[in-house]
Parts: structure tokens; C-alpha cells; sequence
């Protein structure tokens, strides 16, 4: 698949989902202000961030990392069995995927505790650069449609995501990482344009509290069309290496069922 053919694809799963998927990364983009929470310093109705180091400062950098990867991970692992049984013709639900996803919770948080350490070894060594891969790493992609979709735990899931990804490594990051870009910027920026109006406010309070509802549902809205690239690139990989159709997707889909 070219990355024009991505794009339309991505486009067309992230339209005919958009609610689902709005509704299922709510809790990402509330993920990383409960992180952040313990370094917030409230002196009347100001606010600070806190700037001494200590244990909480050092548990809240932490959290910063691990939670929003956690929370986002298990997003995706949803997001990917929501869209695939759809896609196939089941009437399934968030709460009927997230059923669905329950039994591989371990493999997918193990995962994400391994994508939490290679963020914050990129925020060490290339910390510009480690904001916008930062959303592929919510998995990471590939081997969190392999546990999700296909059943396997962390070893088995990680030698599956290699095979499928054999000489196909660069081109499928570069694909997604044209994605996590877009959608980063797009993450970054929007909230902004939303809180202009909100430095007027003489209460700094209402002021995070407004800034924070906005960032959260930018985010809710931008990157779910990281996952959804994802799965389509997953699928991309099995149509090229296993000539994976419809009709034998639909046939796994329905033993799993």
C-alpha cells in the first residue's frame, strides 16, 4: 500500500469511527494532567509548577512517561478490535472490545512499561525528536494489534511483530511516523489556539481548568488517527506477507468471536 493509499484508508476508518474512538481516548488525554497533578502548587488562585526536586517531583516525571503510554496503549488494543470486528460485520461495542481485550492486559501492559523505557531513553538522548514519536509508541504499533488481535502474549507477540515487519521496518516507520508528526503538532498547537481568550481570565484556576478540558479533547480527536494508521499498516503487512483478504480476516474474526 502506497502512503496515498494509507491516508485514504486511515481517513475512511477514522471517519466511520469517529465517536467510538473520540470517546475511548478521552481517558489518554486525561491521563497525562493526573500525572501531572502532583506538580501542581496551589497558593490561593495561582498555580505553580513545582520546581524543587523531591520524591513526588520525581514520581510525577515518572508518571508523565509511563501512564499516558499504559493508558494509550490499551486505547489502541481497543481501538484496533473495535474497528476490526466492524469491519467485518459484527455489531461490537467499546465495552464488547474491551471485554475482548481484558484476558491480554498483561501482555499489553508489559509492553507498555518496555515502550515507556525506550521513551524516555529518546527524551535523554534526542528529547526534541521523542515528542513526536511519542504517539507511536502507545503498544507499541504493530505488536499491539498482533496481542489484541491475534491473542499472543509479550514473547510471542514481539517474534510475530518482527516477522511481519522483515524488511518492511523503515518504510512502516516512516509511514507512522508521518502520522505521529502531523497529529503531535496538531495536539500541540490546537489547545493552544483554544486558550488565547484564557489569559484574561484573572482566576488561574478556571484558567487550567478550561485549558485543560480543551487539551483533552484535542487529543481525544487527534490521536486516535495515529491508531487507526496503525492498524491499517498491520493489515497492510499481512496483505503483503500473507495475502490476508476480507474473507479470511472475517473467518478469524469470527473464531475469536
Amino acid at each position: 500500500m502506497s502512503f496515498s493509499g494509507l491516508v485514504r484508508s486511515t481517513s475512511a476508518l477514522y471517519g466511520r469511527n469517529l465517536g467510538s474512538l473520540f470517546v475511548l481516548f478521552l481517558p489518554l488525554g486525561a491521563a497525562f494532567f493526573i500525572a501531572l497533578a502532583p506538580l501542581l502548587v496551589f497558593s490561593g488562585s495561582e498555580i505553580k509548577v513545582a520546581t524543587n526536586p523531591s520524591l513526588t517531583t520525581s514520581l510525577a516525571v515518572a508518571l508523565l512517561t509511563v501512564l499516558p503510554i499504559e493508558v494509550g496503549g490499551i486505547a489502541v488494543a481497543i481501538a484496533s478490535l473495535l474497528i476490526t470486528d466492524r469491519l467485518v460485520g459484527q455489531a461490537t461495542t467499546a465495552a464488547d472490545a474491551f471485554r475482548k481485550v481484558r484476558p491480554h492486559l498483561g501482555a499489553l501492559f508489559a509492553a507498555g512499561l518496555a515502550s515507556s523505557l525506550l521513551s524516555i531513553v529518546l527524551r535523554v538522548v534526542v528529547a526534541p525528536f521523542a515528542f513526536f514519536v511519542h504517539p507511536l509508541l502507545y503498544g507499541p504499533a504493530i505488536l499491539v494489534q498482533v496481542i489484541a488481535l491475534e491473542g499472543a502474549d509479550l514473547k510471542t507477540g514481539l517474534t510475530r511483530a518482527g516477522e511481519l515487519l522483515r524488511g518492511d521496518k523503515l518504510r512502516v516507520f516512516m509511514n507512522l511516523f508521518a502520522f505521529a508528526l502531523a497529529a503531535s503538532l496538531l495536539d500541540l498547537l490546537l489547545p493552544g489556539f483554544a486558550n488565547l481568550g484564557l489569559s484574561a481570565l484573572a482566576n488561574d484556576i478556571t484558567a487550567l481548568i478550561l485549558s485543560t478540558l480543551s487539551q483533552i479533547i484535542v487529543t481525544a480527536a487527534v490521536l486516535p488517527v495515529v491508531a487507526v494508521a496503525m492498524l491499517v499498516s498491520y493489515f497492510d503487512l499481512r496483505a503483503r506477507k500473507e495475502d490476508l483478504d476480507l474473507t479470511e480476516l472475517t473467518a478469524e474474526r469470527d473464531a475469536e468471536s
